[in-house]
C-alpha cells in the first residue's frame, strides 16, 4: 500500500478507480450491506457496483486487502463464501501485496479476479517508467487588464491577485488566468501564434454593476523541447497476467528542457516516447500558474510484458502539423 494512505481512502480510491473503468454506468456503492441467501445474515461488502445488462441485473463485489503481507488462499476462499452467498456474479479483490499462487489458483475457479493496487507516485517505486518526452508548450503571459464601465469609461487592473470575474455568456466566476486561457483556447488554430492580443467580452460582478465589459491582453510564446522525466501511474496491475489498467498518469521531470527550435524538423519518434502538449499561463497568482494542465494524448491501459512494470515501453507518435 501506499504509505501515508488510510484504509478508508483506499476504499475510496478504489470505488473511484472502479467507477471510471465501468464505462457501461454501473452504481457504484462503498461499505455496503447485502442479505446472504445462504447464510440468512448480513455481510459487509467494501464496495459493489449493479449493473443492466439485456434488463438483467448484474452484482460485482470488490473486496480490499490493506495488508502488510501478501493475502493468501484462506482469505480468496472467505471471499468466495461471501461472494456465493450474496449471489454475485462477479468476484473482484484488490490487494496491496498482490497474492500469493495458491491464491491466484483458487481464484480461477471460483471466478474471482485478484488484482494489485499501485499508486507508483506516493510508492518508493524504483524509478518510474522513465521515458523522454517531446513537449509542445504555449506559454501566455498577461499584458494588461481593465474593466469598461457604463459610459466608456476604462479602469485599469493593476494586478490579477485575488480577483474573480463573472462570465455573462457562461454564469461563472473565473480567475484572471483561468480567462486568459480559455479566450486563448476559443481561437481558431489559424490565430494561434506568436503575437500579443486584446480581447473584450461581457463581464461583471454583483458588487459593481457598473461594470460591462472587460479588457484583457495578453503575448504568446510557443516552446519546444525534448525533455526527460519518469512516468507514474495509478491503478490496477494483473500481475499474474502481465496487465495493468491504468486510471490516472503523473509525469515526473528531471533536469532542464532541451529546445527544440520551431524551424527545426521535428525529433524522429525513435528519440521520444510521449508527446505532450499544453497551455501555461504565467500571471502574479502562483497557485493558478502552478495548474498547468498537461495532456497526454493515446494512453489509457499498457501491456505489462515482465514483472517489473518500470520495462514497459511506451510509443506515441506525434502527426505532423501542416
Amino acid at each position: 500500500m501506499a504509505n501515508g494512505i488510510s484504509w478508508k481512502e483506499f476504499e475510496a480510491i478504489v470505488a473511484r478507480l472502479h467507477k471510471t473503468f465501468h464505462k457501461g454506468g454501473g452504481t457504484v456503492r462503498i461499505d455496503q450491506h447485502l442479505d446472504g441467501m445462504r447464510t440468512g445474515r448480513k455481510r459487509q461488502i467494501d464496495i459493489s457496483v449493479e449493473t443492466i445488462v439485456g434488463g438483467e441485473t448484474l452484482l460485482m463485489i470488490i473486496e480490499c486487502k490493506k495488508w502488510n503481507r501478501k493475502a493468501d488462499v484462506n482469505a480468496v476462499e472467505a471471499f468466495a463464501g461471501v461472494k456465493r452467498d450474496v449471489r454475485a456474479h462477479i468476484g473482484i479483490m484488490v490487494s496491496t501485496k498482490g497474492f500469493t499462487p495458491a491464491a491466484y489458483s483458487l481464484a480461477e475457479h471460483e471466478n474471482i479476479r485478484l488484482y494489485k493496487y499501485r499508486d507508483t507516485l506516493r510508492e518508493d517505486w524504483p524509478n518510474g517508467l522513465e521515458t523522454s518526452v517531446l513537449m509542445e508548450v504555449w506559454e501566455l503571459t498577461p499584458t494588461t487588464a481593465y474593466l469598461v464601465l457604463k459610459g466608456g469609461a476604462r479602469e485599469d487592473i493593476p494586478t490579477d491577485e485575488g480577483l474573480d470575474f463573472h462570465d455573462l455568456s457562461t454564469g461563472k466566476d473565473l480567475a484572471l488566468a483561468s480567462l486568459v486561457r480559455r479566450i486563448w483556447e476559443s481561437f481558431p488554430e489559424s490565430d494561434k501564434r506568436e503575437w500579443s492580443w486584446l480581447v473584450e467580452f461581457d463581464c461583471t460582478t454583483p458588487e459593481r454593476p457598473e461594470i460591462q465589459r472587460l479588457g484583457i491582453g495578453a503575448k504568446s510564446i510557443f516552446i519546444r523541447g525534448v525533455r526527460k522525466g519518469r512516468l507514474q501511474f495509478e491503478g490496477f496491475v494483473d500481475e499474474q497476467r502481465g496487465h495493468a489498467k491504468v486510471n490516472a498518469w503523473n509525469m515526473v521531470f528531471d533536469g532542464e528542457m532541451t529546445p527544440w527550435p520551431k524551424e527545426k524538423p521535428l525529433p524522429r519518434s525513435q528519440t521520444y516516447s510521449l508527446a505532450m502538449h499544453s497551455v501555461f499561463v504565467r500571471t502574479e497568482d502562483r497557485k493558478t500558474e502552478g495548474m498547468q494542465q498537461l495532456i497526454y494524448k493515446g494512453i489509457l491501459e499498457i501491456g505489462v510484458v515482465t514483472k517489473r512494470v518500470v520495462d514497459v515501453p511506451i510509443f506515441t507518435p506525434l502527426k505532423s502539423k501542416e
